[in-house]
């Protein structure tokens, strides 16, 4: 059994590192202190070396020289790990001879894993250095895990699946009929990720939390003009003249007011040119909520110590949620102003953990980097509350209307646990939902979470015509950068980086996807691909099949084949996405095509990551004369 020591002092980043090493079967030693592993050392030889460079007491670096200057410990692999790039002491790790060098914020918990079977299963070849022979090392396979040239089935019906190791195919059919293109092994493998999750501790008592709540349940620094809307528009008596009045008396609030009437949420005829007409059109009954809207993004109108929180994306995609959210109650004949109030701040919760927490929910949302995995569900176990629980004291603290507070708390929920949760609102609550999870397909903006979430069981609850989709697919992008003007009202817009585009870059090459399921109008995950096409009038280079449940294997299959068909294309690399990432086509489309399985819902990177090692098994494949 292979041993790994982890120095690491950031118990957010050591913990999950050391259960995803026990749980691949490693002997760990975690130290959180730069002189005990230095004492550590002299007593134990390690195999691997997983070291952080800023530590306590003794730093990386000198660590690093120490092992490098004692003769039985020289030869040991280290995997240099840091939270910045800094070139200088990139080039002395360099020098000083490491088998890699990760950033906290880059890796993915695949990654790390791969960089350790690497580099222990193999003669250990140092960055800058040549190669150095060294014991071969195999980490154990704990009896949960199936040998290497094991095939572990699926349940039935279903075709055989390869344990996440193997690099054989992944039908059992084409082995047996010598048609193996050496298929990629499913995405989703060892460590498992939930267990991951299940052994990480909180990071403060609820108490803690709960004071955080109690301390800043109210807004703060609202301005005279903004508080005076708020008097007003708390009785039965202000006119339209006193409101107009009010707000005009804060230049920046007046015009964001005026862009906001004149936007696609509330266009209803000519444009508007003064306060008071924009006051009408928006209606004094949302006047209020439309100035606590704005009264909300000014709190948060600056880059929170969390860094991994941008703030001109969180409030793109918060801006396109509330667009979306507006578009479906207009098609299902509900309040569109409410729905769009919130979309606006469904995620407001992430903004007050980023806010109060700063460094602390930085390391939470690093941890979901790592894990691969939502951010809430790292949240509710870091935090003892997701962003979304938070809400409903927040809200009722800001005095929010009561039926505009659940469906942001609820808005989370599956399709089956919305009907549990919230049965008096079912429909606000799956609007919602709908609408965060097609901002979240289209890479409208970022909150912080990158996850992909399935969008047929709640279009089905509501009942939903497809085309209303399509037709909210078609506007969002350009309703969402106009709307960024009005309530943000800053000339740092205009410069944000697309999302679609960072994730493009990350394929950096063509994507032309052949997409397969029971509903692709409804379908996210179509959505998700054809916003990521770089190429769509050429012809599909891999395939891409949705199977929500194991009854979709045979008609799917039949219509994949068909679409292959008729795209006069065959045998393309094949990524599949179903929950859990446990079902696959029939073995007669897979055989002889590399296919690769990924468990919905998933984080973008995990994807791109997919698509990549597909298209560069398949292009690695292709005989010269062929390219």
């Amino acid at each position: 059994m292979s041993t790994v020591f982890v120095v690491e002092d950031a118990a957010i980043v050591r913990e999950p590192l050391h259960a995803a090493l026990e749980a691949e079967g490693y002997s760990v030693r975690s130290i959180g202190d730069g002189t005990e592993a230095i004492q550590k050392l002299a007593s134990q030889r390690p195999d691997l070396v997983l070291l952080d460079i800023n530590l306590p007491g003794t730093d990386g670096l000198s660590i690093l020289k120490h092992i490098r200057n004692t003769p039985n410990l020289a030869s040991i692999p280290v995997i240099m790990l840091s939270a910045v790039a800094e070139k200088q002491r990139v080039v002395a790790a360099v020098q000083l001879g490491i088998s890699a060098y990760m950033l906290k914020s880059r890796f993915s918990l695949s990654d790390m894993m791969e960089q350790v079977r690497k580099h222990l299963a193999s003669p250990h070849q140092r960055m800058g250095q040549p190669s150095q022979p060294a014991p071969a090392s195999t980490p154990f396979k704990s009896a949960s895990q199936p040998p290497t040239n094991e095939i572990q089935p699926s349940p039935a019906p279903g075709p055989e699946i390869k344990s996440p190791e193997s690099t054989d195919d992944m039908s059992s059919g084409s082995a047996q009929n010598g048609h193996n293109r050496s298929a990629i092994p499913p995405i989703d493998g060892h460590p498992d990720p939930v267990e991951a999750l299940k052994s990480l501790k909180p990071l403060m008592p609820r108490s803690e939390i709960n004071a955080l709540l109690e301390d800043n349940a109210e807004l703060k620094g609202l301005s005279p003009a903004v508080s005076q809307v708020l008097r007003l528009t708390g009785t039965d008596r202000c006119s339209i003249e006193q409101v107009a009045k009010a707000i005009s008396q804060d230049h920046a609030i007046a015009l964001k007011v005026l862009k906001l009437a004149n936007s696609a949420v509330y266009t209803r005829g000519e444009p508007v040119d003064s306060v008071q007409l924009a006051v009408s059109r928006i209606g004094l009954g949302q006047i209020r909520q439309t100035v606590l809207n704005l009264s909300v993004i000014d709190q948060f109108n600056a880059q929170a110590a969390c860094k991994r929180i941008n703030f001109g994306q969180f409030w793109e995609h918060a801006i396109a949620v509330g667009f979306i959210a507006a578009e479906l109650a207009h098609a299902l004949e509900q309040d569109s102003d409410s729905a769009f109030t919130m979309g606006l701040l469904h995620d407001v919760g992430r903004m007050f953990f980023a806010d109060q927490l700063g460094e602390m929910y930085d390391q939470v949302l690093e941890v979901a980097n790592t894990l691969e995995l939502p951010a809430e569900q790292v949240e509710a176990r870091m935090l003892l509350y997701n962003h979304a629980d938070i809400m409903d004291r927040v809200l009722h603290g800001w005095k929010f209307p009561k039926q505009l507070i659940n469906p942001i708390v609820f808005h989370h929920l599956s399709a089956g646990n919305i009907r549990r949760s919230a049965p008096r609102q079912l429909t606000e609550v799956a609007m919602l939902g709908l609408a965060n999870r097609l901002a979240h397909a289209m890479m409208l903006g970022s909150s912080g979470n990158e996850t992909v979430y399935p969008t047929n069981e709640i279009c089905a609850m509501l009942k939903l015509d497809p085309n209303v989709i399509q037709a909210i697919h078609d506007k969002a992008r350009d309703e969402t950068d106009t709307m960024k003007f009005a309530l943000l009202a800053t000339s740092n817009t205009a410069n944000w980086p697309q999302l679609r585009q960072e994730h493009r870059n990350v394929i950096g090459e063509s994507f032309c996807p052949l997409f397969v399921s029971e509903s692709p109008k409804i379908d996210a995950y179509r959505i998700f691909c054809e916003e990521l096409t770089t190429t769509p009038s050429e012809q599909p280079n891999i395939g891409v099949i949705h199977m929500s449940n194991i009854r979709e294997r045979v008609p799917l299959t039949e219509a994949y084949r068909a679409a292959e068909s008729a795209a006069g294309v065959q045998a393309l690399p094949l990524l599949v996405l179903s929950p859990a990432g446990k079902i696959l086509p029939e073995s007669s489309l897979t055989d002889g095509r590399r296919v690769t399985s990924l468990a919905t819902p998933f984080i973008i990177p995990k994807f791109l990551k997919a698509v990549r090692t597909l298209l560069d098994a398949e292009a690695d494949s292709i005989p010269a004369q062929a390219a």
